[in-house]
């Protein structure tokens, strides 16, 4: 898992002030749009804030970024349930079940 100490600051920002967070997290992705990390956490931002709209915008730039990160998944599953898509619901549950056993080599 990536780390940097930006995205650690914008984490301890999140638990106070989603606002400064999410500026964060903008800040990171302009300094590398390559932290894939850095949408994931906005897509959890706007699930937080009930933008189910802004978190599947976001949740699809994380599994642009990587398909193969695991986390982004389950959010995208939860939003598409939230949006009344079963079907791409459970396919993205799918996707996350069949990534985390190839991460962790157990079932999750």
């Amino acid at each position: 898992m990536l780390r940097s100490p930006t995205c650690s600051a914008s984490l301890t920002l999140y638990r106070a002030d989603a606002d400064s967070a999410q500026a964060a997290l903008q800040r990171v992705l302009e300094l590398d749009p390559r932290f894939c990390l850095a949408y994931h956490q906005l897509t959890k931002l706007k699930l937080d804030a009930s933008d189910v709209f802004g978190a599947l915008a976001y949740g699809k730039q994380a599994i642009q970024c990587d398909p193969q990160l695991a986390p982004p998944h389950y959010l995208m599953s939860r939003i598409h349930s939230m949006l009344g898509d079963a079907a791409q619901s459970e396919e993205e549950m799918r996707l996350f079940l069949s990534l985390r056993l190839d991460t962790h080599g157990t079932k999750p």
